[in-house]
């Protein structure tokens, strides 16, 4: 189970270790990065765990109630509450059999944050749940870097088969982006799944399965 000490373990371990002992040890904490650019001294860009000092960071992004609505559904109440995220993001989000939470870094700067949910061991799959990029750093790429990110944690080294992401059917951007950038299949649409501001809306659950990502590097 991941704890608040296990996230210091893990930043001594950038600095201390091989590379082939770097990824032991974070997969042993339930952790990793992307490629181990930070100590191959390449561009940073790294998948670090949320901790409790992030909320700050995370609730900033979420400030806005539309960028809310669009990343957490109803499934957290606006404005996102401290206890919440520690809950769910800290505290529950470090185990690699249930839930793994991210921020996603470039050259020690947090830019965007991802997570696995719905963890499924015996049948290979994972579930992207909440996933953004800070509003103001929009446009630039880091979308793209960060789920190439997690997918390749979620392929290469958890090991998954199937990872599947929902997206509100009214976001054309979205859906366009997961289709175009990554090869997503359009599953199906479930319908009125979520009520706002008296109307419902739908949403497309959409998939990847690893011979597909393999087809693609």
């Amino acid at each position: 189970m991941w704890t608040p000490n296990s996230y210091h373990r893990l930043n001594r371990l950038f600095s201390s270790c091989s590379n082939t002992l770097f990824w032991l040890h974070c997969l042993s904490l339930g952790r990793t990065c992307c490629d181990c650019n930070r100590h191959q001294n390449k561009e940073s860009s790294l998948l670090v765990p949320l901790q409790r000092d992030d909320y700050a960071l995370v609730s900033g992004w979420l400030a806005d109630p539309e960028d809310h609505f669009k990343v957490c559904g109803n499934a957290f109440s606006y404005p996102l509450k401290r206890e919440v995220f520690e809950l769910f993001f800290v505290e529950s989000g470090g185990d690699p059999d249930v839930r793994l939470c991210f921020k996603y870094c470039v050259d020690g700067k947090a830019v965007g944050m991802v997570h696995f949910t719905r963890i499924d061991r015996k049948n290979d799959f994972g579930h992207i749940g909440v996933a953004m990029v800070n509003p103001q750093l929009r446009s630039a790429g880091h979308g793209k870097a960060m789920f190439s990110a997690i997918l390749k944690l979620g392929f290469e080294e958890l090991n998954f088969h199937r990872i599947d992401l929902n997206v509100f059917e009214s976001n054309d951007r979205a859906l366009r982006f997961y289709r175009e950038a990554f090869g997503f299949q359009v599953e199906g649409l479930a319908r009125d799944t979520i009520k706002k501001d008296g109307e419902y809306q739908g949403w497309y659950t959409l998939s990847l399965l690893k011979p597909e990502w393999d087809a693609r590097q």
